[in-house]
């Protein structure tokens, strides 16, 4: 259980940096979970992990901290962290909250460090973007198909 609640940590932090990212990323490469492995499920995930992707670049897309945004990200790392505890039979209650929890810090810790490294460096924030567009995916793979692999992959 120790890992199921380390993958719903993860996995939220991740959704606070890029809300469906970690959604998608689970219906990809987690065993199978009933209706987030079907074909056109993983399709719209997958696409709309990639639109994200592209619109965070953009100057319009409001922040992730802006009370929509933010509860939306709320609601889909209790989603992830929640679906992450069924297979190992463990309280969905408590990885909804600590997949809540861990989305609420992930969005304000890339908001404040992205902002933040763009004060001190005057480089633009497309780097940055881009920068926690890749920490954000190698951390769900890594959560995903390593030591904390839900069904005991690793």
């Amino acid at each position: 259980m120790i890992e199921a609640c380390l993958l719903a940590v993860v996995l939220g932090v991740v959704t606070g940096m890029r809300s469906i990212l970690a959604l998608a990323l689970l219906a990809w490469l987690a065993p199978p979970l009933d209706w987030l492995s079907l074909v056109w499920v993983r399709g719209i995930l997958g696409a709309a992990a990639v639109a994200e992707l592209v619109a965070d670049k953009l100057p319009k897309t409001p922040s992730r901290l802006s009370p929509g945004p933010l509860v939306g990200r709320l609601a889909i790392g209790a989603t992830v962290g929640g679906l992450v505890m069924i297979k190992p039979h463990a309280p969905i209650v408590l990885g909804a909250a600590l997949g809540a929890a861990a989305a609420a810090a992930g969005a304000f810790a890339g908001n404040k460090l992205r902002a933040a490294l763009g004060r001190e460096t005057g480089a633009r924030d497309l780097w940055f973007a881009l920068g926690e567009d890749a920490i954000a995916i190698a951390a769900a793979v890594w959560a995903l198909l390593g030591p904390l692999a839900p069904g005991g992959r690793s």
